[in-house]
């Protein structure tokens, strides 16, 4: 996933690759305590996107993929087209997803101090449903317990009217199930 977050980095406000881990009493980004396991020195968690999308294109894409190893639990972490593995949750980490999950989460979430202007999300506008113009999710797919593609799944969407705003379109052409996300800083 992407995030900028100038407090983490002193300073910095490049993009930059980030995992959050939620496990029991575990809740850091990255490798910043016990949970994830990086397999790959090359490809670190917090590795700067050199190029990112902008509004109404250029537009770059980062393939992420998070799959449950049907022989061992472990959730592994792969990215790009050839589905390079980076690295993986051990079950034994998770109380919840030590056999599978209940629920999935795609779009954006922020996060500002008390008292302090919300930053924005996304492209930093309020959605056009284009992906030239909107952060976005796509051919977004699902498994069951026996890694069998689940085509439909019951899905919510949550936003806070009025400050961010998304989209989920079950069947958006060539895009398969895509998640539109965004919103400008407040």
């Amino acid at each position: 996933m992407p995030q900028v977050d100038p407090d983490l980095y002193g300073g910095d406000t490049r993009t930059r690759s980030f995992i959050r881990v939620d496990a029991g009493q575990s809740h850091c980004f990255n490798t910043r305590c016990p949970g994830f396991v990086l397999v790959r020195s090359d490809i670190p968690l917090d590795f700067v996107y050199e190029q990112t999308s902008k509004y109404g294109g250029p537009i770059y894409e980062v393939q992420l993929y998070i799959k449950r190893d049907l022989a061992n639990g472990n959730w592994w972490l792969l990215i790009g087209d050839d589905f390079t593995p980076v690295g993986f949750w051990p079950k034994r980490i998770f109380s919840d997803l030590a056999n599978s999950a209940s629920y999935v989460e795609w779009g954006g979430k922020v996060y500002s101090s008390p008292g302090t202007s919300a930053p924005a999300m996304g492209s930093g506008h309020f959605l056009k449903r284009n992906t030239k113009y909107d952060a976005y999710f796509r051919n977004i797919q699902v498994f069951n317990d026996f890694g069998q593609n689940v085509d439909e799944f019951n899905t919510d969407t949550f936003n806070d009217i009025g400050l961010y705003d998304v989209a989920d379109i079950k069947k958006a052409q060539s895009f398969g199930h895509l998640v539109l996300y965004g919103g400008p800083p407040q």
